[in-house]
């Protein structure tokens, strides 16, 4: 909220906004939340605590190098972000 309040309000003049995922730094933000719930929500269906599912169960759709699906948009092939 403090760079919005800055950015929105002018006082960074040289900041330029960059479409979401395309500049340098990517924040997880609310998207990185929304996939945190979900994965302990599904686990937690299955009777699993959200302490061990985080520590113990992969999120959907990981496979190989990638620690996260594809359907999330995350990251590219090799599980880069």
């Amino acid at each position: 909220s403090t760079h919005n309040y800055l950015y929105y309000t002018g006082k960074l003049p040289f900041a330029i906004a960059v479409p979401n995922r395309m500049g340098i730094v990517n924040t997880a933000g609310v998207q990185g939340s929304h996939i945190l719930e979900g994965h302990a929500n599904m686990w937690k269906k299955e009777g699993l605590e959200r302490p061990k599912a985080m520590r113990e169960k992969t999120y959907q759709g990981a496979e190989n190098n990638r620690w996260i699906g594809k359907e999330f948009d995350l990251t590219d092939e090799q599980g880069f972000f």
